[in-house]
């Protein structure tokens, strides 16, 4: 079963799970393609193959939408810039952007208050300076500011995202976002925007990582440590893991569709690379568990819509995760773990 869409392909549209099993695409992998978006489950039993486009080409055409947006909104009121979540878009950082979301700019000049008006949020700010950069061709409020302005009106998980990337382009510093937060006295959404900066992880590499991570975090789960990379007992390298709880043995996967979507030039979803992509990723699932390791895995969806449901699941992998039967090694940051001390309930040592 070298190419599941092929096999599929052959198959009436829409197909039923029975033509699909006498094709010899099994229950295992129609779920698979399912649960990643690559086949559409009409009804119970039966389906259609999905030629939509994948998850990062639907984020980048609803990113220049609002930043054509932001563009007339600028014209419209002069003496502002770009801010919080607009400038973040305009900076290719990660955002949660909704086609219809607001639009934000902020007043470089005195303002008497902040106000919404049609989508578009009017910031004023006027006890501190409004230092201003020039990004894609429009004023935009600083990197750091912008951070901190994110931080203390988005919720946290897309918050803190918003954080990680901007530290992972090193467009700014953790020290100089706490002191924009500093400098803002009085404002709204402060106290959060302190406790949502003590979560934030650069290491991390997708926007899926950072609010899964944090949406955890939200239900009670301490953060697991970022991108451990796992070698099996003959140090041969079994796969780099989006987290991992090392006292305990387990790993946690965030499931994006861009892992298994590859765009083809005309037509969306190459459908020979998809089906590569999920047999080569549940072949290193199966890799990382006969190391001794425990691995939960949950999707986009699942983690916004029940953050909780998937953190009961990360509590009992957990339950039954023991580092005791790890057979092999970790590395973190290019440094082998000494995981007596792990075994010891002490962590890893004090940096």
């Amino acid at each position: 079963m070298t190419d599941l869409f092929a096999t599929l392909a052959e198959l009436p549209d829409p197909f039923a799970t029975s033509e699909a099993a006498a094709a010899g695409v099994n229950a295992w992998a129609l779920r698979q393609l399912v649960r990643h978006g690559a086949v559409l489950r009409l009804q119970r039993g039966v389906y259609r193959l999905r030629t939509a486009p994948p998850e990062e080409q639907r984020w980048e055409r609803i990113r220049r939408l609002h930043l054509e947006r932001a563009r007339q909104a600028l014209r419209a009121h002069r003496g502002h810039a770009l801010s919080h979540e607009t400038a973040a878009t305009a900076r290719g950082w990660w955002t949660s952007l909704h086609p219809d979301g607001d639009v934000h700019l902020t007043a470089l000049r005195v303002q008497p208050r902040t106000r919404r008006v049609n989508g578009l949020w009017l910031h004023h700010s006027d006890s501190v300076t409004n230092d201003v950069e020039e990004v894609d061709g429009m004023p935009c409020l600083t990197a750091a500011r912008t951070v901190a302005d994110c931080l203390r009106t988005l919720r946290a998980s897309n918050a803190v995202a918003v954080a990680d990337s901007a530290l992972r382009h090193r467009a700014t510093t953790r020290r100089e976002v706490d002191a924009a937060l500093r400098s803002q006295r009085r404002w709204v959404g402060r106290p959060r925007a302190a406790e949502a900066l003590e979560l934030v992880d650069p290491r991390r590499e997708t926007w899926l990582e950072s609010t899964s991570f944090v949406t955890l975090a939200e239900a009670g789960i301490e953060l697991p440590t970022p991108q451990v990379e796992v070698f099996d007992e003959h140090l041969q390298l079994v796969g780099r893991v989006d987290g991992m709880w090392i006292a305990d043995g387990t790993v946690g996967e965030a499931d994006g569709d861009g892992k298994y979507l590859r765009p083809d030039a005309d037509s969306g979803p190459d459908p020979e690379v998809t089906s590569r992509a999920i047999l080569a990723e549940r072949r290193r699932e199966r890799a990382v568990e006969r190391t001794g390791l425990v691995m939960v895995r949950w999707t986009r969806q699942e983690i916004r819509r029940d953050g909780f449901g998937v953190a009961a699941r990360v509590r009992a992998g957990r339950a039954r995760g023991d580092l005791r039967r790890f057979r092999g090694r970790l590395r973190v940051d290019g440094e082998w773990l000494d995981l007596s001390r792990y075994l010891r309930h002490e962590g890893p040592p004090a940096a």
